[in-house]
């Protein structure tokens, strides 16, 4: 969905002035019928203008009506039933789980190879 990439450059905007700027799309923006809660996760905790948080926040929630989920984000992964967090709970023993992130991912990311580098930009690992 466009409406993160809107508030991500109008917090660019306040702190850089790029000369260009490069949007990639896929697919899934033009087919998807709304942004998941915890993409709103991926933003907004990081953008230092409250102005913009609140306005992402509320433009954000007015498209499909997922307030609680935006401030809430593990309300969309309760369980339903006792046999269901015993599954939920022994998944999170698994090797997969306990090896995530990848090697390297973290290295990379504190030698600021990659992630969020402040300023309403991402640097990214070539």
């Amino acid at each position: 969905m466009f409406i993160r990439t809107y508030y991500s450059l109008k917090e660019l905007f306040d702190y850089q002035k790029p000369k260009m700027i490069i949007l990639t799309t896929e697919q899934n923006n033009f087919t998807a019928k709304q942004e998941k809660p915890l993409v709103y996760l991926s933003v907004a905790p990081y953008m230092k203008s409250l102005f913009n948080m609140a306005q992402y926040y509320l433009s954000s929630s007015a498209q499909d009506g997922l307030y609680l989920d935006r401030l809430f984000p593990w309300r969309g992964y309760d369980v339903k039933s006792p046999q269901e967090a015993v599954k939920n709970f022994d998944g999170k023993l698994d090797d997969y789980y306990i090896n995530y992130p990848e090697p390297g991912q973290v290295e990379a990311f504190s030698n600021n190879k990659s992630g969020y580098i402040g300023r309403g930009a991402v640097k990214v690992n070539k």
